[in-house]
């Protein structure tokens, strides 16, 4: 990987984001591990690296339509990831959410 300091800043943006996902990805497996220490700093890793990303500027104006598409996908990687911790960690909410789309929802149809 070139030094940061030579990269676009579409490649640094999009790195934050890539570093963002690996932090949640540690995130998912110290909560599986029921590892409480490793949790937290992936959640500090993960808040550090959204402070340099906000910095970087808006993600429509840095990125390309490649980098937003880019983006996007690793957003959803993490939200995919954060629902499973979520559900790790709050099991009832999971079931009340799982609750709501099977049946509560359907009664609304």
């Amino acid at each position: 990987m070139e030094s940061t300091a030579f990269q676009s800043p579409q490649a640094r943006m999009l790195d934050g984001y890539e570093a963002v996902a690996t932090a949640t990805r540690r995130m998912l497996d110290a909560a599986r591990a029921a590892d409480w220490s490793a949790l937290d700093e992936g959640a500090r890793d993960c808040e550090t690296w959204m402070q340099r990303i906000q910095r970087l500027g808006d993600p429509d104006v840095v990125l390309d339509a490649q980098g937003r598409r880019r983006r996007i996908a690793i957003l959803c990687r993490v939200l995919r990831d954060d629902a499973q911790i979520r559900d790790l960690l709050h099991p009832s909410v999971g079931q009340v959410n799982r609750w709501f789309r099977h049946s509560g929802m359907a009664a609304l149809r």
